[in-house]
């Protein structure tokens, strides 16, 4: 009897946020196995009973995930609060150049980079040029990790796990790394 189409499975999947890899690690089975599942025109109700449970449990897992990265994300950002700058009272000076309107113009102070591109920088010169993720990540593979940049921060991964992590304040450390 045939209940489903692996591609309704692979739809199933999808909507509740789960990868192939996560779906077949709670399940112990092999990536190729769902991969082959979702591409099956036919899917026996056994098939899609013990696909459904085993995505129940990496959905929840996935949740889990999720939530913990939110927690460091909030936890990281909680680093970045803006700080309040008093305002200062302007003089004749502030808006009057002493020089030619054009010279003023012309001579201006070099920008001081954000912490973000300033990092970006740094790291560019000591690992070179970086991939763009689809989301808008920087990172670069090294030999033994992947150091990936974020507005918000830098983290340094093997293999998916977080090695370590931290906000812009410690770049001089990750450039050592």
């Amino acid at each position: 009897m045939t209940l489903m189409m692996g591609s309704q499975l692979k739809a199933l999947r999808e909507s509740q946020g789960v990868s192939q890899t996560l779906l077949s690690e709670c399940a112990s089975w092999r990536q190729s196995y769902v991969s082959t599942l979702e591409r099956s025109p036919r899917v026996s109700l056994r098939q899609a009973s013990r696909y459904t449970a085993a995505l129940e449990t990496a959905a929840a897992r996935a949740a889990e995930i999720r939530e913990t990265q939110a927690q460091a994300e909030a936890e990281l950002l909680s680093r970045f609060a803006p700080v309040a700058v008093p305002a200062r009272s302007r003089s004749a000076s502030d808006t009057v150049p002493s020089q030619s309107r054009s010279e003023f113009f012309i001579k201006r102070e070099p920008a001081v980079l954000d912490p973000y591109d300033a990092a970006v920088k740094k790291i560019t010169a000591k690992y070179g040029p970086p991939t763009k993720t689809k989301s808008g990540e920087l990172f670069w593979s090294l030999p033994d990790r992947r150091l990936t940049v974020t507005r918000s921060g830098w983290k340094t991964t093997y293999e998916g796990v977080i090695l370590a992590h931290g906000s812009f304040e410690t770049l001089e450390e990750l450039v050592r790394l």
